[in-house]
C-alpha cells in the first residue's frame, strides 16, 4: 500500500476502528513493521474522533475537553484499510 505524506485518508485499523487522518511522515519501526506511519488525526469536540485523543485538556473556565489533534504512530501491519479522502 504506497501511502504519500501529506495525503488525507480514511484508515480501518484493527483496534482503533475508523478514523480521518492525514500522514504527516514515516519513521524506523522494530522487529514487526519495518516503517511506522506518523499520522495527525482531528480529535476536536464534535469531530466523532475523541475517543482517539492522547490526553484531556482544560479549557479557560477549567471545562475538560480534547485537544485539536492528536498524533499518532500506526503499524501498517495493523491498518486493514486506508483509502484518500
Amino acid at each position: 500500500m504506497e501511502m504519500l505524506v501529506g495525503k488525507a485518508y480514511r484508515f480501518t485499523h484493527n483496534r482503533k476502528g475508523v478514523f480521518v487522518g492525514q500522514l504527516t511522515g514515516k519513521v524506523m519501526g522494530d522487529g514487526h513493521d519495518l516503517v511506522l506511519w506518523k499520522v495527525v488525526i482531528d480529535t476536536s469536540r464534535g469531530s466523532g474522533q475523541e475517543r482517539l485523543a492522547n490526553a484531556m485538556t482544560r479549557d479557560e473556565n477549567g471545562i475538560k475537553g480534547t485537544p485539536a489533534w492528536t498524533e499518532k504512530l500506526l503499524r501498517p501491519s495493523l491498518v486493514m484499510n486506508a483509502e484518500e479522502v
